[in-house]
């Protein structure tokens, strides 16, 4: 175990040998002699540390990352983790992850990410419902999802960067349980065509569905108009229309940054 900052270690599955897996030098992976655990992946043996694993592809080969953990067990997923990686398919939070950032997976390939799963034994996070998802326990917020992502109808916040350049993500339900979607949650999802905002939806974080370029149609159901932040529907090549309830359309109207879209804000038909 370790008290310092998280370090990656990694390794190619398949390649290289030893007790611990590492090795495959040829493909650049690093061996160690670390305590670890062992447990099957897809039927082979692969060495983890109690810790959180995810699969990268480069080229042909997949990477596994491997972080160290602290002396209480537990593990911080930095910021920008996974920066400029390739493809992520499947992404596992074992049971020692304690803090999950919002910017952990900035910078990866969404549109390869199929699977999202957070191991039971987790003390902060779960994936409830089998959502495909990571949900702080704590405050109920949707820290990262995917294409195939159901959010359960006990999310109550759509987190900053949650589902942020998805281009894969078609639709969305978001349930009537959430109350805020944060900064950036669907910004560059750009084969979204549609979406509805919950009536118990109170505020819109900024950017939240900016560069969303192919969103035409916005449906809010909150009489009172949610707090908009800046720019939520900015980068949007033709500005959606935005359907409210029809007493709530001059309200809607005269709101700050709503009153942007002005002349787009119909009443429900």
């Amino acid at each position: 175990t370790s008290t310092e900052e998280p370090s990656i270690l990694y390794s190619y599955d398949g390649y290289g040998g030893g007790e611990y897996g590492g090795g495959g030098d040829e493909y650049g992976g690093t061996s160690t002699t670390l305590p670890f655990d062992s447990m099957e992946i897809d039927g082979v043996k692969q060495s983890v540390l109690s810790n959180v694993y995810t699969f990268d592809t480069v080229g042909e080969h997949v990477v596994k990352y491997i972080l160290t953990v602290n002396s209480e067990g537990e593990t911080t997923l930095p910021k920008e983790l996974f920066t400029d990686t390739a493809s992520i398919t499947e992404i596992i939070i074992p049971k020692c992850v304690s803090k999950v950032y919002s910017k952990t997976f900035a910078g990866t390939n969404r549109d390869s990410l199929n699977t999202i799963t957070v191991m039971n034994e987790n003390e902060y996070y779960d994936s409830r419902d089998n959502c495909n998802a990571i949900i702080d326990k704590l405050n109920n917020t949707l820290v990262l999802g995917c294409k195939n992502t159901v959010i359960p109808n006990t999310v109550t916040t759509i987190g900053e960067e949650a589902f942020a350049w998805c281009d894969s993500l078609t639709s969305v339900t978001i349930p009537d349980s959430v109350t805020r979607i944060d900064t950036n949650a669907f910004y560059g999802c750009s084969n979204i065509t549609s979406v509805t905002i919950p009536n118990g939806v109170t505020s819109i974080g900024s950017w939240a569905f900016c560069d969303s370029e192919s969103l035409s149609s916005v449906t809010v159901e909150a009489v009172t108009p949610p707090t908009l932040s800046f720019s939520v529907f900015g980068g949007i090549g033709g500005v959606p229309i935005f359907y409210v309830p029809s007493e709530s359309v001059e309200a809607y109207k005269a709101a700050t940054n709503w009153s942007t879209y002005a002349d787009k804000i119909q009443a429900i038909q």
